[in-house]
């Protein structure tokens, strides 16, 4: 099993916390707006709310940037010192920045900056990960996930040059797994919030007026005008950005962002009282791996 396939492993595993419902578009019953909405968040300009500047509950036990930076150099230290076993010695590759948060799609589009460079696409990945993926030779990559017992002459560790890195840091992979679950699991019930759904309508409305005929603000993702593919990735084209500018702007006008940004962060709160000590437990865990990982860097 590869680090990613693991990582996966935790996530399906850590669902299991709070029942999660996320994707789920049905409901209207009330249940998903037993949380209310956050105060603060409301009594902002809804043309001023900005997710990249909310404090949400679920951060306060979430991976940092740094922290990733931290736990991806400890992974690039331990597999490099595998790698030399072996007789190939490479240079441990940057790690990457911390992923964002919010996510960039979260409330459908909603980054005007981001949306300004890709329309409807991902900007670039910004998360940590394996930091040798892309640097070992193809004949190598046995040794890197552990697909065969020997190489040159020598005993593959369990799971590879990962296994052994997972290992050095606790064995859990992906640490941060369990709060993503969580924050997703918020996201998806703060859509379905009773102040949410109407908004969404008169957004609707909005990009109605403005010539694009949507129910849903996850619809324009899969409906983009005059695509056109460039090295494998949609090139943004002038009619998508004028969609995409003008999607934002129907979000604020109506009110759907602030309000769906308040529905979560309120979703957040109640998250965060419902499974204090899984919360209490992942606390343990993230600062466990930290020590492991600032050791590791250390040469300790």
């Amino acid at each position: 099993m590869t680090f990613a396939m693991r990582a996966a492993a935790a996530v399906l595993a850590a669902a299991v916390l709070t029942g999660c419902t996320s994707g789920d578009d049905g409901g209207g019953d009330g249940e998903h707006s037993r949380a209310g909405l956050d105060p603060v968040v409301m009594a902002m300009d809804p043309t001023s709310v900005d997710p990249k500047r909310i404090d949400y509950p679920l951060d306060t036990f979430s991976l940092g940037n740094e922290d990733v930076r931290l736990i991806n150099q400890a992974i690039g230290a331990v597999e490099q010192k595998c790698f030399q076993r072996f007789g190939l010695d490479l240079p441990i590759p940057e790690p990457p920045n911390g992923r964002a948060f919010p996510v960039w799609d979260w409330y459908g589009l909603w980054d005007e900056q981001a949306t300004r460079s890709y329309g409807y696409s991902s900007p670039p990945m910004i998360t940590g990960g394996e930091p040798f993926a892309d640097a070992v030779p193809p004949e190598w990559a046995p040794v890197l996930g552990g697909e065969q017992k020997t190489f040159n002459g020598l005993e593959i560790p369990e799971g590879g040059c990962q296994g052994e890195a997972l290992r050095a840091l606790g064995g859990r992979p992906n640490v941060g797994a369990d709060v993503e679950v969580l924050q997703r699991e918020a996201v998806n019930r703060a859509r379905q919030h009773d102040a949410v759904k109407p908004l969404i309508k008169d957004w609707a409305k909005c990009m109605k007026q403005g010539g694009w005929d949507f129910s849903d603000p996850k619809d324009p993702f899969s409906d983009r005008p005059d695509p056109k593919s460039v090295g494998g990735r949609l090139e943004m084209s002038p009619a998508e950005l004028d969609m995409a500018l003008h999607d934002i702007n129907c979000k604020k006008s109506t009110g759907l962002l602030r309000a769906w940004v308040a529905a979560d962060v309120a979703n957040q709160q109640l998250l965060v009282e419902e499974n204090a000590e899984a919360l209490r437990e992942m606390t343990d865990l993230r600062a466990a791996t930290l020590n492991k990982a600032n050791d590791i860097v250390a040469g300790r």
